[in-house]
Formats: structure tokens, C-alpha cells, sequence
């Protein structure tokens, strides 16, 4: 003699709610979404070279033989210009682009 409960009908409101959510999840998922990564292959190769040659930059400055200022070492001369280039490399590896990018309708000039 146990009654079973329904479910109480959902207000109209939080249906709406339910079916905004499951829409937007298929969104994100769908295979033919327009999803891009910021970078292109071309950018993480420049990225790993300015990072080896970063690498370079602190290994050479890891010099033992290092005495003094007085004569003239790599850990002191040469390694602090290797580390900024690595630097200024990986800036040009981010701002790269890619030529073969379509332009954004935004950008163009009216002839007027």
C-alpha cells in the first residue's frame, strides 16, 4: 500500500533554462565548430628555437671557470646578449602571423 510519487511538473522557466544549457554544451562539442588555436605550426617551431637558443644563453652562463671581472668570460660577455635575443626571438615568435590567414572584413578601407 506505498503510494508512488510523480514528479511535480517543473516550472516553464527552468525547462527553457535546461534546454539553453544542453544547446550551448553542443555548441563546444560540435565537430564543425569554427574553434581555432592561436597559434599556427609555424609559431611553436620559433617558439622552441627561442627556447634553445634561451637554453644556450643559461648554459653558457653557467661558466665555472669564472675569476673575475677583470678578464673576459662568456658567463659575463656573451651569455646575458645570447639570453636577449633569446627573448626578443620568442616576442617575434608570438607576433607572428600567418600569411595565408584570411583578413577580418573589419579591417577593410572604404574609397572613399
Amino acid at each position: 500500500m506505498s503510494k508512488k510519487k510523480t514528479p511535480a511538473a517543473a516550472p516553464a522557466g527552468a525547462q527553457s533554462a535546461t534546454k539553453l544549457v544542453i544547446k550551448s554544451r553542443e555548441r563546444k562539442t560540435s565537430p564543425g565548430s569554427s574553434f581555432s588555436l592561436p597559434f599556427g605550426k609555424k609559431n611553436f617551431v620559433h617558439l622552441l628555437i627561442g627556447i634553445g637558443i634561451l637554453m644556450v644563453g643559461y648554459a653558457l652562463m653557467t661558466d665555472k671557470e669564472y675569476k673575475g671581472a677583470e678578464e673576459f668570460s662568456m658567463a659575463l660577455h656573451v651569455a646575458p646578449v645570447i639570453v636577449l635575443a633569446g627573448y626578443a626571438y620568442l616576442v617575434y615568435a608570438i607576433l607572428l602571423k600567418d600569411k595565408k590567414a584570411p583578413k577580418s572584413s573589419g579591417s577593410a578601407q572604404t574609397g572613399n
